[in-house]
């Protein structure tokens, strides 16, 4: 047997080897892909039905935000009346407190003063 006989044995064998190896290794990219589809086909549902609850949670989500924005707009309208009315109000009552203590000591006034003619 030649040097060539040999290297062309060798490589023969290379070229089988290779072969068997490709053919193994596609079987297992097929089996590899068979399988991701199998996953992806069981995850589908579930991927669609979480889309849709959470495109459901996102519309309550902002329903709730809207109220809420309404409220705010309420309690700022209620806050401002109840400033325009009460401060007013507030002032009225200083002016009748001050009255109030004024007539007070008048009253004490002419006790005193009644009190002073009973006992002369």
């Amino acid at each position: 047997m030649s040097l060539t006989e040999v290297l062309l044995a060798i490589i023969a064998l290379s070229a089988v080897i290779t072969a068997i190896s490709l053919i193994r290794s596609s079987g297992r990219v097929a089996q590899s892909a068979a399988q991701l589809e199998q996953t992806i086909a069981a995850l589908t549902p579930r991927i669609d039905r979480a889309l849709q609850e959470s495109s459901e949670l996102i519309a309550e989500t902002r329903s709730v935000i809207a109220r809420l924005e309404e409220v705010a707009r309420d309690t700022s309208e209620v806050t401002y009346e109840t400033k325009r009315l009460a401060v007013p109000m507030i002032r009225d009552l200083g002016v009748l407190r001050e009255g109030t203590r004024q007539l007070v000591g008048l009253v004490r006034g002419v006790q005193t003063g009644i009190s002073t003619l009973r006992r002369r």
